[in-house]
């Protein structure tokens, strides 16, 4: 994720996957395209490969392209999480005084007899019982963008409590 705004009010992050959006789209286009063109020359046939192929391409471009946003505002004294795709919205909005910490959730990927480390960003709440856990994202992945973000977090965090 990358910090979009950092002042001693307000804390955004995002992510918007462009190159997977981008190249999904050019498979789209790649079959509806000539799946038009055939269907001048036979009707079904260039429907139904501009609608298989196309239909394809949406349907990972609803999966797979995902916008993220996490917002901590003093002013509102909220946090936001944020997540749109093409066919979805949702937000959910915390209080800002439950936050404690963020921190960097880590597991263990094995595939073909490799292991790897993944990690995604969390916030941590104050709760009731404890301490309730917050995904900004739900995928873990590899690098140190998780931790990176995790620290930026923290370091707005202390500026003024």
């Amino acid at each position: 994720m990358k910090i979009k705004r950092n002042t001693p009010d307000i804390f955004v992050a995002e992510e918007v996957p462009w190159l997977i959006a981008i190249m999904l789209i050019l498979f789209i286009f790649a079959f509806v395209a000539p799946g038009v063109g055939m269907a001048f020359d036979g009707f079904w046939q260039g429907l139904l490969f501009a609608l298989a192929g196309g239909g394809m391409g949406f349907a990972a471009l609803c999966v797979f392209v995902e916008r993220l946003q996490v917002i901590l505002d003093r002013r509102s004294g909220l946090i936001t999480l944020r997540r749109r795709t093409v066919l979805k919205y949702e937000q959910q909005n915390v209080p800002l005084d439950a936050f404690v910490r963020a921190e960097t959730e880590e597991t263990t990927s094995r595939k073909d007899g490799r292991t790897r480390q993944l990690y995604r960003p969390t916030l941590v709440l104050a709760d009731e019982g404890g301490e309730a856990r917050y995904p900004v994202t739900q995928v873990y992945s590899s690098g140190g963008s998780a931790d990176r973000l995790v620290k930026a977090i923290n370091r707005w965090h202390a500026q003024t409590t």
